[in-house]
């Protein structure tokens, strides 16, 4: 084994993976989700063996999605095993494919749950990820792939079944919660326009005033 092999991953690699399984495991994506896993068996070790190196970037991943999850779904309440159960089972695994029969289970345990809470259905799963991620960079074209929709078909479905366009919704979702931060935090109006994921301020204030006919910082003052 020389140097090169015995390093798999870098943090990096496990902080892209985890975004990908994410990304995935809301979008209730199971053909993309084997696929990311398939990949990543194959990356682990041509012997089948992952080295002790990489047991730690699966950890992180799979500690990562945990974290992440139980930020943006708290009130689904997903069982998931505690760090203990987790780091002990990567560990004492022997092969790669032990590793990847667990990430399987929980992957399936975490999307009965997020399934259940938004009524399986395609359009309310959208909003339960927009809910849930609206400070990402959420576009439709991208919801789409994760979905397994054409983009024109689904900002259509979006529109008949809510009865607003994709990216208003969008912008309602974000521009309420920053209506919540505006009054709760004593915060630059560029940091606030940032964590709901705006980009640029100036898009915000334009935003922001179309919906509600004040600017930030006018909103602000009325109601503080």
């Amino acid at each position: 084994m020389n140097e090169q092999d015995s390093s798999i991953f870098t943090l990096d690699n496990a902080t892209e993976y985890s975004s990908l399984f994410c990304s995935y495991l809301q979008s209730h994506n199971r053909e993309a989700l084997q696929e990311t896993l398939l990949q990543l068996r194959i990356r682990l070790n041509p012997a089948d063996i992952p080295y002790y190196e990489s047991k730690l970037m699966l950890i992180e991943i799979l500690l990562d999605i945990k974290q992440s999850l139980l930020c943006r779904y708290e009130a689904v309440g997903i069982p998931f095993c505690d760090n203990y159960s987790i780091i002990k089972t990567i560990l004492h695994a022997e092969y790669t494919h032990e590793i990847i029969d667990f990430f399987d289970d929980q992957f399936e345990l975490i999307m009965s749950y997020l399934s259940s809470s938004s009524n399986g259905k395609v359009v309310y799963d959208i909003l339960h990820y927009i809910n849930h991620n609206y400070h990402d960079n959420i576009q439709l074209s991208t919801l789409a792939e994760l979905f397994g929709y054409n983009s024109s078909y689904l900002g259509k479905l979006f529109t008949k079944r809510i009865g607003t366009s994709f990216n208003a919704y969008l912008d309602y979702v974000r521009i309420s919660h920053s209506k919540i931060l505006l009054l709760q935090q004593d915060v630059k109006v560029y940091i606030i326009a940032e964590q709901v994921g705006y980009k640029s301020v100036d898009y915000f204030h334009q935003k922001f005033k179309t919906n509600t006919g004040m600017t930030p910082l006018e909103f602000r003052k009325k109601y503080t």
